[in-house]
């Protein structure tokens, strides 16, 4: 388990942001809008949010892929890099 905080950025403006549990995750989602792209995240409690943001040793930072996003999430599970809970 590890937790997570993503967000949604848009015109230098924070349009919602979520702290998670990973092991709460159901799918994730990559999206392209008209005025932005992202991620769509579906929790187990049916509840749904968009982020195009993860917190990531102290920064935030654009997520662009799938593949990356897989990536970090995987470490933030094994413990590799830190969630910031600590």
């Amino acid at each position: 388990m590890a937790l997570v905080y993503l967000r949604m950025l848009e015109n230098d403006q924070i349009k919602n942001n979520f702290i998670i549990n990973t092991n709460n995750i159901k799918s994730i989602f990559k999206f392209q809008g008209v005025n932005n792209s992202g991620f769509e995240v579906y929790l187990m409690s049916g509840t749904v949010f968009n982020f195009n943001q993860i917190y990531y040793q102290g920064n935030f930072i654009y997520v662009h892929t799938m593949d990356q996003l897989y990536s970090l999430l995987t470490k933030l599970d094994r413990g590799e890099i830190q969630d910031g809970s600590s």
